[in-house]
């Protein structure tokens, strides 16, 4: 009597086990299936889309790439470089040194040739304090903002960015990250 009870318990056990991963096994196909014709959707529709028009629009929003770093010394003019070289016609990159301790802010002021200038600051959410605000002496390098402040934090270093930043459109991102060259030109598209 007890193997037979012993017995109807691992079977359904055993049962249960399957039937719960035959739903999750189904589940995943019909999102797979899902996920590909909404692909094959937004290919089709894409397909027309010249993007080289965006580039050249004078009706393109500007955009202000935020960029909060925090002891990126290493890594950070190859990282700017990458966010001054993507395709977009109207954009600013903010970088925003969150209160490093090695030597990022002096690495992008020689690199970049910075200088420190008077801004008028449009505080539109508090921060930690600002320490100063540089633009580069070369032409080159107009894009580029680097704001000095306090650490407060990846959250506060970009309510900064959002105070200095003058755009239409907002990017937040790690200054660490390395995006496609036509980024940009894609996710303005839905805003014209």
């Amino acid at each position: 009597m007890i193997e037979a009870v012993s017995d109807f318990g691992t079977v359904f056990f055993d049962e249960a086990i399957f039937m719960y991963a035959s739903a999750i096994m189904s589940s995943y196909v019909i999102l797979a299936v899902l996920s590909g014709l909404e692909m094959r959707s937004y290919f089709r529709k894409n397909s027309y889309v010249d993007y080289r028009q965006i580039l050249v629009s004078p009706h393109a929003p500007s955009v202000s790439i935020l960029a909060p770093a925090y002891n990126e010394e290493s890594t950070i003019i190859e990282n700017v470089r990458s966010l001054l070289s993507l395709h977009y016609s109207n954009f600013e990159v903010i970088i925003i040194n969150d209160g490093s301790k090695d030597r990022s802010l002096e690495t992008l002021v020689e690199y970049y040739q910075l200088g420190r200038v008077d801004f008028a600051l449009n505080v539109r959410m508090p921060t930690k304090r600002l320490r100063g605000i540089y633009k580069s002496k070369n032409a080159a390098y107009s894009r580029l903002t680097v704001v000095d402040k306090d650490n407060g934090g990846k959250s506060d270093a970009l309510n900064m960015g959002i105070n200095v930043s003058s755009k239409d459109l907002i990017l937040c991102i790690d200054v660490d990250c390395i995006g496609e060259q036509d980024a940009i030109l894609r996710m303005v598209k839905p805003f014209m």
